[in-house]
Parts: structure tokens; C-alpha cells; sequence
């Protein structure tokens, strides 16, 4: 099973907030090795809380803290007390370790792979779930969506071999502006859906305040994109 560079972020996701953006659970959904990866923090959870309440009702066993009876007496309050720490901070051990394994675990080893190629199942999957159709072209495949204004989401897919050795995410002009501000977003989520990547704070370094794309190449781990284009032309995300 091959590595996927979003899992160690929706594990992040989750342990700090317990639940998923909408894009992440679609993700999840078709990432096998994010699922895989998801599991294992499941049972790792259950583990850690296992772990803590074997930990208090031994301390409560031992007679740790405040009783029915009262207090300890001052003779027994000081040994009885340092036990206690020991307990709390044998508790904080077991956690800190746990959770390190997780992140561990999720972290990917060695160099990055570069973007391209990935199966082209996978992706046309991801870019189902987000609204995209795709049909075919003459080297691949054209995925389209209609955005506000008229405008055009699509994102073109060179595809050779059952897998996808080229993308180009396009916007294209409509109707009336589209905001600025969702630029970065709308030209990201079919390239992340392809490349199970987040690009979007990149895109957003490509653009000025007007909205003008840099023209520029940008290295990415694994690669590196460029943008062009302007609110007039429509922009182009191409992956390099």
C-alpha cells in the first residue's frame, strides 16, 4: 500500500478536534492507506483510556486521595501523596508514549515521492465525490464543474498506463467575477482529490492582492506547481 501525504494531517485533524472537515472524510473514504491509518488511532484511543483508568483505580486501590474515612493521617499523608504522583505521572508517561506512536506512525519515512503518478482510479473516484464529471480525452481525462458566475472548475488528466502522469486545474472565466479569495480553494480541491495533497497555502502564495497569479514555478516537496492567470483570464494550476 502506498504512502499518502494528507494522513498524517487528518490524524492531526482528529486527535485535536475529533472530527473531520467534509473534504478529509471524502478523502478518507477513498484513501486506503488513510483508512488503515485511521483504524490504528481508533484502537490507539481506546488504549490510552485504558491505560488511564487502569492507572486511577490502581491509585484508588492503593488508597490515593480522599476517602469516606477522611483524611490521611499526617504520618501516612507524605508517602501516600508521593505514590500518588508517581501514579499521575506514570499516567502522563503512558499517554505521551501512545500518542508519540501514533504521530510516529503516521509520519512518512524517507524522502517524498513526487506527485505523479498515482492511479487513475483512485483519482477520478475522489473527483466524482467532489462534484466533477469526468469524460474522456484523447490522452486522458476532463473533469468539469460549474462554479458561481458561470465560471468553470476542470481539471485535466494526462493518463497513461491505468495511472495519471500529468494534471492541469483550470479556471475558467463566466459570467460575472468570481471572488479572489476562493481562487486558491477552487484551483486546490481537484488537485488535492488527484494527489492527496494540500496545495492551497502554496496557491495562495502564487497570487497577489489583485488577485494576478506569479507566473512562477514553486518547489513543492515531491515537485513543485505553477500558476498563472488573473480574474479576467481565468487562472491555470499546472503540476511539475
Amino acid at each position: 500500500m502506498s504512502a499518502c501525504r494528507r494522513t498524517a494531517g487528518i490524524l492531526d485533524a482528529w486527535l485535536d478536534a475529533r472530527q473531520l472537515n467534509p473534504r478529509d472524510a471524502r478523502h478518507l473514504g477513498g484513501c486506503p492507506h488513510c483508512t488503515a491509518a485511521f483504524a490504528r488511532v481508533d484502537v490507539a484511543d481506546g488504549a490510552i483510556g485504558a491505560a488511564v483508568r487502569a492507572l486511577v483505580l490502581e491509585a484508588a486501590t492503593a488508597g490515593v486521595g480522599p476517602t469516606a474515612a477522611g483524611w490521611p493521617t499526617p504520618s501516612s499523608r507524605v508517602p501516600t501523596m508521593r505514590y500518588g504522583f508517581g501514579l499521575a505521572s506514570l499516567a502522563a508517561v503512558v499517554v505521551l508514549v501512545v500518542v508519540a506512536g501514533i504521530r510516529l506512525s503516521a509520519a512518512p519515512a524517507g524522502p517524498a515521492a513526487p506527485f505523479l503518478p498515482v492511479p487513475v482510479s483512485r483519482a477520478e473516484q475522489a473527483l466524482h465525490q467532489s462534484g466533477l464529471r469526468c469524460t474522456g480525452i484523447a490522452d486522458g481525462l476532463e473533469c468539469t464543474r460549474r462554479l458561481a458566475a458561470g465560471w468553470r472548475q476542470v481539471a485535466r488528466l494526462e493518463v497513461a498506463g491505468g495511472s495519471v502522469r500529468g494534471l492541469e486545474v483550470r479556471l475558467e472565466p463566466g459570467t460575472g467575477p468570481y471572488p479572489v479569495a476562493d481562487v486558491p480553494a477552487a484551483l486546490n480541491e481537484p488537485a488535492a482529490d488527484v494527489l492527496g495533497l494540500d496545495l492551497i497555502d502554496a496557491i495562495a502564495e502564487s497570487l497577489d492582492g489583485a488577485g494576478t497569479a506569479c507566473g512562477c514555478a514553486r518547489p513543492i516537496e515531491g515537485g513543485a506547481i505553477r500558476v498563472d492567470g488573473n480574474p479576467v483570464t481565468g487562472y491555470r494550476l499546472s503540476v511539475e
